[in-house]
């Protein structure tokens, strides 16, 4: 009986150790999953031109032209961690970025008065909505400095007010680069810098368009 009970103690302490292991491994600290969720601002700005002029921008400049090319940006994002770098051991992510910039926001002639009747002025803001899919390297090995880049994204485009020929809708390509340092395993701070190509924006020369500012990162 005695030996019996021992040998019932000591399988309860190897489940319980066990247990505690497993436990462990199922819930690893943030710096070792590596994914965030992150909240940016900072500024926006047209690289090829403006959009001043156009029909839906400023029904064609006749009271005034809306031909601004900075001014701010806004959005939020989530990286999720795909795999380890089998050679260097930095950090592949898989990048979702929902990201606003307005370029001009000026009172011109308002295009649909011009339909309906009579010709109004009011604030028109010239913008541009991004919606982005990337692979994101972040280099490791640095303490709580994490740098990182974008090396070629997809993104869509929603362009406000549209194009002459009513386009609204658009396709191009994502380029990014940053560094964050982390406050805390739970929390890092950072800057960035992002370049977004529109490949097939008409009617226009103003469809590329670069951001770059803050954000603010919730590490899990």
């Amino acid at each position: 009986m005695k030996n019996g009970l021992l040998l019932v103690s000591m399988l309860g302490l190897v489940f319980t150790a066990c247990e505690s292991s497993w436990a462990q491994e199922a819930a690893p600290g943030a710096s070792k999953l590596g994914g965030q969720v992150f909240f940016r601002g900072g500024g926006g700005f047209l690289t090829e031109g403006n959009r001043g002029g156009g029909f839906y921008t400023d029904a064609g400049g006749d009271a005034g032209r809306n031909d601004g090319t900075s001014g701010f940006s806004m959005g939020f994002g989530l990286d999720i961690p795909l795999m380890k770098d089998p050679w260097l051991g930095n950090t592949v992510l898989g990048e979702i970025l929902i990201d606003y910039a307005q370029f001009s926001d000026k009172t011109v002639r308002q295009t649909t008065s011009l339909v309906v009747g009579p010709p109004t002025l009011s604030a028109v803001s010239v913008s541009e909505l991004a919606i982005v899919g990337a692979p994101k390297y972040r280099f490791e090995g640095y303490g709580r400095l994490r740098p990182w880049v974008i090396p070629v994204g997809m993104a869509f485009f929603v362009n406000s007010p549209p194009t002459n020929d009513s386009t609204y809708l658009d396709v191009g390509l994502h380029f990014g680069t940053g560094i964050e340092y982390m406050l805390t395993e739970n929390l890092s701070i950072g800057a960035d810098w992002r370049y977004n190509l529109n490949v097939n924006f008409t009617n226009s020369p103003a469809g590329d368009f670069m951001t770059t500012g803050v954000y603010l990162g919730f590490n899990f």
